[in-house]
């Protein structure tokens, strides 16, 4: 029996993967990324992978991980938001907002950024903010409160914000 090659595995395999990622993400539109970032870590093993027999099972959990991981990303990502916006009543963020205030935050100086997504993201404290900017504790609460600040003057209130047209 010839070695199957990874061209035929791709082949084989990418729709079916592409379909598990989708179920598991609950996300269509980033199924194929998923998939194309595991055929390529399948691709960089596919030697050690293939002679234990294992490229599909592994490739397998690789899309099943990465799916969650996609979908633990966006929940936080809302849930930051939400945290950002600083409106009680409004439990889930539209699409459309929640792009803006991503590239608002993108637009921020490093460790503004850095700042931000710890704190709201990852819910570090503001001293283990500063280990991993390898700051003091006032320089990481001064970095998020100017972030802040930036971002209140890019976005405004989320009152005033959400009778605006994108």
């Amino acid at each position: 029996m010839t070695p199957l090659s990874f061209t035929d595995f791709y082949k084989s395999n990418f729709h079916a993967l592409v379909v598990l990622a989708s179920a598991v993400a609950r996300d269509e539109t980033f199924a194929e990324d998923i998939v194309q970032e595991t055929m390529s870590l399948v691709h960089d093993r596919w030697q050690q992978l293939q002679a234990r027999d294992t490229a599909k099972a592994w490739a397998r959990r690789t899309v099943v991980n990465r799916s969650i991981d996609r979908k633990r990303r966006i929940w936080r990502e809302r849930r930051a938001a939400d945290k950002l916006w600083e409106h009680p009543n409004q439990t889930q963020v539209p699409p459309i907002e929640n792009r803006v205030l991503w590239d608002a935050v993108r637009s921020l100086p490093t460790n503004q950024r850095v700042a931000v997504v710890l704190y709201y993201i990852d819910g570090y404290s503001t001293d283990e903010i500063a280990d991993v900017l390898n700051c003091s504790g006032s320089s990481a609460r001064t970095s998020l409160h100017r972030a802040r600040k930036q971002l209140g003057g890019k976005l405004g209130s989320r009152a005033s914000y959400e009778g605006r047209q994108p």
